[in-house]
C-alpha cells in the first residue's frame, strides 16, 4: 500500500505538473484505489514543498481575467529539480519571487 505523499508524488510527476485543485482531484481518485483515508491534503502538499520534494509557484489573475478571484492566490505544482522561467513581453511579467524554504 503506498502512503498519501507517494500518490502525490506520483500524480504531480505523470502530469508533469498542475493546477493545485486538478492535483487534487486527481489524487483523491488514487486515495480510494489505495484504501487512503485523507483528510488534510492541503497539508500534505506544504510538507512536500518544504522537504523539497515538490515545487510550488503560487500566483494571482490580475482583475480583468473575470470572475473576481483575483484576491485569491492560486498554486501550481511541479515535480522537485524542476527548471522555471517566466516570459512574456516586456512589462507583461510584474514580478516574480522565489521564496527558498
Amino acid at each position: 500500500m503506498k502512503t498519501a505523499e507517494e500518490v502525490i508524488l506520483e500524480v504531480v510527476n505523470e502530469r508533469q505538473g498542475d493546477k493545485g485543485t486538478v492535483i487534487g482531484a486527481a489524487c483523491a481518485v488514487r486515495f480510494v484505489k489505495e484504501g487512503l483515508d485523507v483528510d488534510d491534503f492541503p497539508e500534505l502538499l506544504d510538507k512536500l514543498v518544504g522537504e523539497g520534494k515538490l515545487l510550488e509557484i503560487e500566483y494571482r489573475l490580475p482583475p480583468h481575467c473575470g470572475q473576481n478571484l483575483s484576491y485569491k492566490t492560486k498554486s501550481f505544482y511541479l515535480p522537485a529539480r524542476t527548471e522555471a522561467s517566466m516570459k512574456g513581453r516586456k512589462g507583461a511579467a510584474s514580478s516574480l519571487r522565489i521564496v527558498p524554504w
